[in-house]
């Protein structure tokens, strides 16, 4: 299993100046591999591509009849973060309304509500989590496995997906609309 994905209603390309996480333990993990500094998400996601795995990222997409994403700044931010990764191999994906977290590796799961940031890791808020290691939480590891693949059934692909959009022009007629 050299497969790692990351599941997420918001994503951007944060960094370690801004993350509160530290650039030299981050690429002190790397250092057998090419070694180089490593400063964001995107050149740890580019950088395990470059080891050999497979990198697929999950967003929202801006329709949903629960959570629609609105277009903003953030939305902005996350279509850079996504344009970078996918010229770096990651694969990048849409999904109509989630809103849990996920990553999953070859050796652990992590999921939960908790927003993946200094805020959210640092105990600022009442957010919950789980993390579960393979070998010794195997069925937990699985369940979470299975909950990140049943995500990645209804995922397209972020740049080139129609989405399905109904406006209310015209008798409720429905248009598709790139995003």
């Amino acid at each position: 299993d050299c497969e790692i994905v990351i599941i997420s209603p918001w994503i951007s390309d944060v960094t370690t100046h801004t993350s509160g996480w530290s650039e030299s333990a981050i690429s002190s993990s790397f250092d057998l591999h090419g070694g180089g500094s490593i400063e964001s998400l995107s050149d740890v996601l580019g950088r395990l591509v470059k080891l050999g795995y497979d990198v697929t990222v999950v967003t929202l997409s801006t329709t949903g009849k629960w959570l629609p994403k609105a277009r903003n700044k953030h939305l902005d931010r996350e279509r850079q973060f996504m344009k970078k990764v996918s010229n770096l191999g990651v694969t990048c994906k849409l999904r109509n309304n989630i809103h849990k977290k996920y990553v999953k590796t070859p050796f652990t799961t992590f999921s939960g509500s908790l927003n993946i940031s200094f805020n959210g890791l640092s105990g600022r808020t009442q957010e919950g989590a789980d993390l579960f290691f393979k070998p010794f939480h195997e069925q937990d590891y699985k369940q979470r496995k299975q909950g990140v693949d049943a995500t990645l059934v209804g995922a397209k692909d972020y740049f080139s997906a129609n989405i399905s959009r109904c406006t209310y022009y015209s008798n409720f007629h429905c248009n598709t609309l790139r995003i």
